[in-house]
Formats: structure tokens, sequence, C-alpha cells
């Protein structure tokens, strides 16, 4: 009777260690066998692609969903979950047992995407500031990151102005799609991972021009802020290869622009003393191409650069004040023609 007694205690000890192992390794945080509310709130969480299941359960301890890391891991690996994980966007609650939330993490996460469009000719500052107003990016980071951030991965970057310039013109005007909560640095990487995959098209052209990256988004970008209309890009493209060779200023508004621009003004029309201010991109008194692009250009402007149209001409100005046309010419007589006509116009539309 006393051994009967004994083998019911032993019993009753391994069913409670039985018991005891079962809460450990499949409870969530609140238990099935603790006396206290459980926990159902969701918690909003992301596995990047390649999270090993030790990477998995740091990311559920720091969210809150589960008690600790090596809990979770021998409980993977006593069920065979191990490389069963998938990545994507996951939703759990503190309340859910250790198998519920394995189980859930091999279904595949829903992905939520949202859209943003980077218009072109922006800066990267108007691009800040447009994500920004969409309440998508925090302004400040994205401007630091854009400023100092390291994006030596990027072999097109190479020779381009550092610092604050750094990233300017290479962040590619588009409509993208991004994971919801995305960092600054994501959107900085999607929209640079773009311009290498529109750039890998052009890079033999440049090549065979003798033109770095930087001189060819540079003129890109250029043609980018001068025209409205397409078929006016090569024609302006043309003016810039016309006017370097012959050792001429290029004199454009747009890079004056963007030099008033960097000192806090933004003038309607450029006026002989902004022809005077003392800047790289014052193209009115410094001699070939800026140092870099003024602007993020879009993909015919950069294939305007590469393409120029085969002209003569030096000049141009617009037919109107809206400058939706231009007007082009060779000589300098003709370009004050055409500019005296344009005021004209400009003095008709007034009244």
């Amino acid at each position: 009777m006393k051994k009967f007694k004994i083998f019911i205690i032993i019993l009753l000890l391994l069913v409670i260690a039985g018991l005891g192992a079962y809460q450990y390794f499949l409870g969530g945080m609140n238990g099935p066998f603790k006396n206290v509310a459980v926990d159902t709130s969701l918690v909003e969480l992301d596995i990047p692609e390649g999270s090993s299941t030790v990477s998995i359960a740091e990311i559920l301890v720091e969210k809150g969903i589960i008690k600790d890391v090596l809990r979770f891991r021998i409980f993977s690996r006593l069920n065979e979950y191990d490389g069963k994980f998938l990545a994507g966007h996951y939703k759990l609650s503190p309340g859910m047992t250790t198998k519920e939330i394995a189980d859930t993490l091999c279904l595949g996460g829903r992905v939520e995407e949202i859209f943003f469009t980077v218009p072109e000719g922006y800066t990267v500052g108007k691009i800040a500031n447009k994500l920004s107003e969409e309440g998508l990016i925090d302004k400040d980071r994205f401007m630091d990151l854009a400023e100092n951030g390291d994006y030596s991965e990027y072999d097109f970057l190479e020779g381009t102005v550092s610092g604050r310039h750094q990233l300017e013109g290479f962040l590619f005007p588009e409509t993208y799609a991004i994971k919801e909560g995305a960092t600054e640095e994501e959107f900085i990487k999607v929209m640079l991972d773009h311009f290498d995959e529109i750039w890998s098209k052009y890079k033999a052209r440049a090549e065979e021009l003798g033109l770095s990256t930087n001189e060819v988004i540079t003129m890109a970008s250029i043609i980018e802020r001068e025209t409205v209309l397409d078929e006016e890009r090569q024609l302006v493209s043309s003016v810039i290869y016309n006017r370097l060779e012959e050792g001429m200023p290029l004199q454009m508004d747009a890079t004056l622009d963007f030099a008033l621009e960097l000192i806090g003004q933004n003038h309607e029309y450029i006026t002989f003393e902004d022809m005077e201010i003392d800047s790289p991109y014052n193209t009115y008194i410094i001699p070939g191409l800026p140092p870099g692009p003024i602007a993020c250009p879009g993909e015919r402007c950069i294939e305007a650069a590469l393409y120029p149209a085969d002209t003569e001409y030096l000049y141009y100005v617009k037919t109107t004040d809206q400058g939706v046309s231009m007007s082009f010419s060779t000589n300098y007589e003709d370009f004050l023609r055409d500019k005296e006509a344009y005021a004209a116009t400009v003095e008709d539309e007034g009244n």
C-alpha cells in the first residue's frame, strides 16, 4: 500500500511537471493556466526576409508578444518549425499561445503597401517636403540621411557632389509602392535602386560620349527645369552641347534659380543683380556645367541629354509668359529679336 501511494505521488508530480512544461512551451505571455486576464490586444510587427528563428524570437520579445527568446527557440526546434517561418507583416497578440504564434508565422504575413509619387524636376528638398506633408516621413531625418548617409554601394554616385547635394538628381521620379511604415532609409533606397535600374540602360551611351554619370544627370536636370514640351528637350540639349563646345557660359535661368533657392531666395523673374551672385551654380558667370544636378530628372530628359538634336542653336527664349514653347536661334541678333517679341507678348498679356 505504501509503494502504491508513492507511485501515485510520483505520477501526480509527473502530471504537474508535464502541465508545467505545456504551460512553459505553449503559453503566450498569458498562458492558459494563469489566473489573470488574457491580453488580447493586437500588436503589428514585420518579419524581414531571411530572418532566423532567433531573430524572429527577438522581435517577438521586443514587441511584448513572448517572454523570452530561449523558450521560443526550444519550442520551435522540438516542434520542427525552424525554417518554416515566413517574412511579412503580422498582427499578433500577447494572449496567443506559442503554438498559435508559430502557426501564424508559417502562413506568411500580408504586407500592406502604400503609394507615393516623386514628380519630375523636384529637388531633394522638395521631395522631402512632399513626403513629409503626406505624413510618410520625418523630414529632418530624411534630409539628414540624404546629406550625410553612406551610399558607397551605389557606383553611379562616384564622382558626384558630396555632402549636402550628394543625392541631388538621383532620387528617381516615379510612382512607387512601398510597405506601410517604411523608414526614411527605405524610401531613399527604393528611389536609388530604381535610378540604378534606369541608368543601366544608358551607361554605355554615356561612356561612348566620354561623359560621367554626374555630367549626364546634371545636363538632364537642366533640361528638365528648362523645358515643358517633350519635343524641345533634345533641342535644349543641343544648345547645352553647342555652348560647351564653343566655350560659352550656359547662362541658363534654371541653374540660377537653383543657386537662389540655396540661399533662401526665389524670384519670379531673374534680375541683373541675381546674375552676379557668387555660386558654383551660377552659369551666368561660371563656365561649363555646374558641379552637380539641380533637380531629379525623368528618363526622357536623361535620354535627351545623351541624344541631343543635331543643330547649331546657341540661344532660346520663351515665346509666351507661360513658357510652354520656345524659339531657338543660332545667332545673337535673332535671339534679341525673339527676346523682344517675348517681352511684347508679356506686356500684352499683362494688359
